[in-house]
């Protein structure tokens, strides 16, 4: 069947218009026979006859093209009462609709040549005479449109819905709507793929007609996906679309419908902050009166004063972290039903887990982060899992098992996305490819990305974000001039240094206790300073992989902080970002298991392994 050369990929958005046009044509003639000869009915198949005719001719279909033709022909004549035999040629339209369907199925198989139509279309057109006869007497005469109105023009702009499948196909609808309203003088150049639109899909199209321009707005609001319709009027002499004009777009909100519920409790202390503050303020207005006379008791006054602040400060940040936060639940289940229809589109079955949901997450960072989520998901279904038959012939069930987890360590919150799959190549692809610019994406938003996989056992990959605007605990220390915070849940104790028990190892230093060797390191020495200062402190700390001691030169003790964003253009292995304690000192957020992995060469992981068993 021909297929005009320079445009073999409009194919499948071709066969989406075409079933839809059809199943509307089949929908009419079925209600011809059940209702009788209807004007509505006859104008709506005839409009279905037309939009399939002008998609056969732009695909070059001549078969399709002719027939729907003379189907367009013989219910034009049926409209004004050309027709000998009303019941035959319902038959012959039931033929031809027939014969179409078999087309399309020849397409869809691409078998065979493109079968002859003129014995049907000759048949069609013997019932169709020039009589102008009038067979709706119960309808009302169609007004007179005067000489000097003929038609107008309107610039129709229409935003899809997204994710859109099939956006080809989608502009081919909406084309097919706009001409049963007028005709398409002009519009913008089609989609050039097919594939499913993860981002804004706009259409413009040029359109003269009679109608009014709320009338087209009705149309168009029946058109699937479509979520904006504007209608502009435009100059009658005009036939081409002025270029667009730029707008700023508002930001997509992937979890807009989430609202923080208030109770009456909640108001009250939001209020009773707010009344602390205009307080604070009062008296300051106050002091700043005193002090023109030098008051005595002034600088006490003022150190309460600041206090006063600080701490209503703190409470009012507390009380507004409801409107920042939400439950990850929400997140990870608005990505597994994502992960459950890709799947379906795919052609692959896919069972979903979600645990950790009740942890809150920071409502801007989900934000951020979503999209680049979902494209995680799409590798690994599409890479790692398998179809349902290669499943059971591996010995798994039928349905790929996805697990989506989050939990909370202090100052970062881990997101995990599992499989049980075939697996990745994740260190190679986290190197070039897309699962590269994935990760460049999400680094981009403040994450960090690790993962491993197995042959045959699936992949784990995990996303860590820093709890920015949460407060949390650390033990804050001193290296030089510059202050560092660790998180308290992963400090085991911190003690005074005592050069003699130190046992140096193949260039390692180790400390035994309880039986084990547990490996010391400088902490200046692994932020990569000149000359290693000598640590006056040992902070034992217990990470998830391994206890190790970092050896630090000052100790401030414990705080309370609250995350802040990574300094601009600051990138150090373990470094989180930076924190804020309630006296304005600025700490840098490190993870000291990360600070640590980096500093250690690959080959010396296996020594280090066998020498923290080692007896004492």
């Amino acid at each position: 069947m021909a297929i005009i050369p320079e445009m073999p990929h409009y194919l499948e958005a071709f066969l989406i218009e075409a079933g839809e046009e059809l199943g509307r044509l089949e929908n009419c003639l079925g209600r011809l026979r059940k209702e009788g000869a209807r004007l509505p009915i006859v104008e709506e198949a005839l409009h279905a006859a037309a939009n399939l005719k002008v998609a056969a001719a732009t695909m070059g279909f001549r078969s399709i093209r002719d027939l729907a033709h003379a189907i367009s022909d013989m219910l034009q004549a049926w409209r004004r009462g050309g027709v000998r035999d009303p019941e035959t040629s319902l038959a012959l339209l039931d033929r031809a609709h027939a014969r179409l369907r078999e087309f399309l199925a020849i397409l869809v198989e691409g078998r065979g040549p493109e079968p002859s139509v003129i014995d049907l279309t000759l048949q069609l057109r013997a019932l169709v005479t020039k009589e102008a006869e009038n067979p709706w007497p119960e309808t009302e005469p169609e007004p007179t449109i005067l000489p000097e109105h003929t038609e107008d023009r309107f610039i129709v702009e229409l935003g899809l819905e997204v994710p859109c499948p099939h956006p080809m196909g989608r502009f081919l609808v909406c084309q097919g709507y706009l001409l049963e309203l007028g005709r398409v003088v002009a519009s913008d150049p089609p989609p050039t793929s097919n594939q499913r639109a993860e981002n804004g899909l706009d259409f413009r199209f040029l359109l003269a007609t009679q109608k009014e321009a709320a009338e087209i707005k009705r149309v168009l609001e029946a058109i699937p996906y479509v979520r904006r319709i504007e209608v502009i009027p435009a100059p009658p002499e005009i036939d081409t679309l002025p270029p667009p004009t730029e707008k700023k777009r508002k930001k997509e909100r992937v979890f807009a419908e989430w609202t923080v519920r208030i109770g009456a409790e909640q108001l009250d202390e939001l209020g009773a902050i707010v009344a602390e503050l205009v307080e604070l303020r009062s008296a300051y207005r106050a002091l700043e009166r005193e002090a023109e006379r030098l008051h005595p008791g002034l600088g006490l006054r003022l150190v309460r004063l600041g206090e006063r602040t600080d701490y209503s400060l703190a409470r009012l940040s507390e009380a507004l972290a409801p409107f920042r936060w939400f439950p990850a639940e929400i997140l990870l289940e608005r990505l597994a039903r994502w992960a459950e229809e890709r799947a379906k589109a795919l052609g692959k079955e896919a069972e979903t887990k979600i645990l950790g949901g009740e942890l809150p997450v920071s409502l801007a960072q989900a934000e951020a982060i979503f999209p680049h989520l979902q494209q995680l998901v799409e590798v690994i279904l599409a890479e790692s899992s398998l179809p349902p038959d290669e499943r059971v012939d591996a010995g798994k069930k039928r349905a790929n098992r996805l697990e989506f987890t989050v939990r909370r360590e202090e100052a970062k919150l881990t997101l995990g996305l599992a499989d049980d799959g075939v697996g990745l190549p994740v260190e190679e692809g986290f190197r070039r490819g897309r699962l590269a610019e994935i990760r460049q994406a999400l680094e981009a938003c403040g994450a960090m990305v690790d993962g491993q996989s197995g042959p045959g056992q699936g992949t784990i990959i995990q996303v860590e974000l820093s709890l920015l605007g949460m407060y949390f605990d650390v033990l804050a220390v001193e290296a030089g001039r510059d202050l560092y915070a660790l998180p308290l849940a992963e400090v085991v104790e911190a003690r005074r240094a005592a050069e003699e028990a130190v046992v140096h190892i193949d260039g390692q230093d180790y400390l035994p206790q309880d039986r084990l060797m547990l490996p010391l390191f400088d902490l200046v020495t692994l932020l990569g300073r000149p000359g290693g200062m000598k640590g006056n402190f040992w902070i034992f700390i217990r990470s998830q992989e391994r206890p190790y001691i970092l050896r630090v030169p000052g100790i401030l003790g414990a705080r309370r902080v609250i995350a802040r964003p990574t300094p601009s253009g600051l990138k150090i292995p373990g470094l989180r970002g930076s924190c804020l304690d309630g006296e304005g000192r600025t700490y840098y957020l490190l993870s000291p298991g990360e600070l640590v992995r980096s500093f250690m060469p690959t080959d010396k992981t296996g020594k280090e392994k066998g020498h923290r068993e080692a007896k004492r």
